[in-house]
């Protein structure tokens, strides 16, 4: 048994003066790494400790076990940890920089406290939410004494006048300011979790903003490629949908089988998590998160500065007509089309997707990204004698994509007429965001890709526009299962 009933704790202000010591701390968890395989036979992760003495800057801890289930698995950031014989260590790090003509040598240094399996223990306590002193986890059978309590309630205390982050944090980046390869901080909440394979776990992400459109290839091939999924693998199906917020981009992280232990403690949806240097790509035409040796994750408490911010935004988007639109589009979407609805209100395509009802009608913003057959020259059905239009359209907006199609009448209305091919042709690239230098570096870049020249496609970029959507079905018996959409009321100016 963990006998604490002598033991004298040590704030962290002094605990960071003695070296090659051991030490008894009680701290506040501000932040926690992912937990990794050592370069040995262990499993290690880090912890950030502060306490009423030091606040911030911290101190680090390194824990060291033989599997993942013995280390800390902290629930939220400002979580009380209870160290017991803990070694306070130095680091000195050497990094190498160059100065006038030659290299420099610049030696920093960290303090921080090791975790040894052999002789130290930990015990975790709720935060300042908390009314227990029984902790939810412990390395070895604890001991809790009134001194103990104390402390635990010294620290509760504290907390309620305590923001862990105060001001800006330059590192921070919402949904709407990500770009291509940049390394940023996200806070995030964790809308869904799906176990895609044994390997392979996949979190979808939501911060109520809208993630920035992705440019597209004007090469055929790359084009078809990006389009060929309405949704980033997994495909999340409609009940699962109807869970997430109506509007707001979500983003995907793949997490593998080294990390199962971590997804234990991220198992309840609708949870606040904050990711530290993380990288952000698009995959396939949707942007994903993506984790690196060195990123970190940490759960965030109810109260957190970030997250009630967040949500409180989005509460007021939610509310304003102006504020729904896509954030790309604002304060007005491309006014080349126009629709015979303009009081109806806006829907985002996850509200279409989601909607209660099988056949119904919506407005919405969206960007056509494809348009199939792709020439002009095609849109027409083989199997009528007269003109009738058959044409399919991939449209998307912050927060889904979907097939819509084009038929009869209402591409007649949608097109004005039956205009000649190449001003049909006109249109359909004025949509889809091509211009004749784009044309023209797509032929250059299909001639050099035969020739095995390596060199970038040129990209493009759809307009915003307003249509008028409605669903119908296909079977009466198997609505749902043979739901599509349509194009109606929507009409294209010169």
């Amino acid at each position: 048994m963990d006998q604490s009933k002598d033991i004298v704790y040590t704030d962290i202000r002094d605990a960071i003066s003695c070296i090659n010591q051991k030490v008894n701390i009680f701290g506040v968890v501000k932040e926690f790494g992912m937990p990794k395989k050592s370069k040995g036979t262990d499993f290690v992760c880090r912890l950030e400790i502060m306490d009423m003495s030091r606040g911030e800057p911290v101190l680090p801890v390194t824990f060291f076990a033989p599997s993942m289930e013995k280390l800390p698995h902290v629930k939220s950031n400002g979580d009380i940890i209870r160290l017991h014989r803990v070694l306070v260590k130095y680091h000195l790090h050497k990094s190498i920089f160059p100065y006038l003509l030659g290299l420099i040598n610049i030696f920093t240094g960290e303090v921080y406290a090791r975790f040894n399996k052999k002789f130290s223990s930990f015990s975790l306590f709720e935060g300042k939410s908390g009314k227990r002193f029984i902790p939810y986890q412990f390395s070895s059978s604890p001991y809790i004494t009134d001194h103990d309590r104390k402390y635990i309630t010294q620290l509760r205390t504290w907390l309620k006048n305590f923001e862990f982050q105060k001001g800006h944090d330059k590192y921070l980046t919402q949904f709407s300011g990500i770009c291509h390869g940049k390394y940023c901080d996200l806070v995030c909440k964790i809308l869904h979790i799906c176990k895609v394979s044994e390997d392979e776990t996949v979190v979808v992400l939501w911060d109520g903003t809208d993630t920035p459109p992705i440019p597209l290839e004007t090469n055929h091939d790359i084009e078809a490629e990006q389009n060929a999924s309405l949704q980033s693998e997994p495909f999340l199906p409609r009940d699962v949908l109807s869970t997430f917020p109506s509007i707001g981009s979500v983003v995907r992280v793949s997490i593998g089988k080294s990390l199962d232990d971590l997804l234990q403690q991220l198992q309840t949806t609708c949870q606040w998590v904050r990711f530290r240097k993380v990288k952000i790509q698009p995959i396939l035409g949707f942007w994903q998160v993506v984790l690196l040796p060195n990123s970190t994750l940490c759960p965030l408490s109810m109260d957190d500065h970030f997250a009630n911010f967040y949500q409180s935004a989005y509460e007021t988007r939610i509310s304003s007509s102006l504020l729904r639109m896509p954030y790309s589009c604002v304060p007005a979407p491309s006014p080349i089309t126009q629709t015979d609805h303009q009081d109806a209100p806006l829907s985002s395509l996850r509200e279409i997707l989601t909607h209660a009802k099988v056949t119904y009608k919506y407005k919405c913003i969206v960007r056509v990204i494809a348009i199939d057959p792709r020439h002009a020259a095609d849109f027409f059905s083989k199997s009528s004698r007269s003109p009738v239009y058959a044409i399919r359209m991939t449209l998307e907006d912050p927060t889904a994509r979907i097939h819509a199609n084009l038929f009869a009448e209402d591409g007649e209305k949608f097109f004005g007429g039956y205009p000649p091919t190449d001003e049909l042709q006109a249109k359909v690239n004025k949509l889809l965001g091509v211009t004749e230098d784009s044309k023209e570096l797509g032929v250059q870049r299909s001639v050099k890709d035969h020739l095995g020249d390596q060199k970038s496609n040129s990209l493009r970029g759809p307009l915003w526009v307003e249509c008028c959507i409605k669903s119908y079905y296909l079977d009466k018996s198997n609505p749902w299962e043979t739901r599509q959409y349509r194009i109606f009321g929507t009409r294209m100016g010169a």
